[in-house]
């Protein structure tokens, strides 16, 4: 109930005077375990890719959101003017907040990029010859929902780096290139 509470909440809010149940803030989210090793291990290949002022977030439950893994970002990254990147998570977390409840013009939620690494279980594989991946519409709604939220939202393929993972280089040429698709990184 309280996914289809906040989905309402989050695409009709014209019309939907929502969310009308509590968050429960004494539950965990369960993050599927391949996630989590494929997170620690694209985490460092970003450090080195991103600009030194980007802040780096890993398992991101927003706040106001039902605590569910179709709410939690993988990663969320932003840009801070300055260069000097606060090192703790908390330091991090806070200016998340901060851009998330002002949304002050100068960084505004349009900065916010979300990454979520997706396991062949949130795709529909078909069967032609060349197999063409399309996430399944739990995955497409969380997509949606969090472009609504005013974020730049990145997919990847978790099958697609477990097979490349042996060569950091083409990991890394992977994950450049899908972050250039949404202007993250300069092409």
């Amino acid at each position: 109930m309280k996914i289809l509470d906040t989905a309402l909440s989050i695409e009709c809010s014209g019309k939907y005077n929502g969310p009308l149940l509590p968050r429960n803030f004494c539950e965990r989210v369960a993050i599927d375990g391949r996630i989590i090793r494929m997170s620690n291990y694209i985490e460092n290949i970003l450090q080195t890719l991103l600009p030194k002022n980007t802040c780096i977030l890993k398992s991101v439950a927003l706040p106001e959101l039902p605590l569910h893994s179709l709410y939690t970002a993988d990663f969320i990254l932003f840009k801070l003017e300055e260069s000097d990147v606060p090192r703790s998570y908390e330091e991090r977390r806070d200016i998340l907040l901060d851009l998330l409840s002002t949304k002050t013009s100068h960084l505004g939620n349009s900065c916010l990029t979300a990454i979520f690494i997706h396991v062949p279980e949130d795709y529909l594989i078909s069967s032609e010859s060349t197999p063409h991946w399309k996430l399944i519409g739990s995955q497409k709604m969380r997509l949606r929902q969090f472009r609504t939220l005013g974020f730049n939202t990145v997919t990847l393929n978790h099958e697609k780096i477990t097979q490349i993972k042996l060569q950091p280089q083409l990991v890394e040429d992977y994950l450049r290139h899908c972050l250039t698709k949404v202007q993250f990184l300069a092409a």
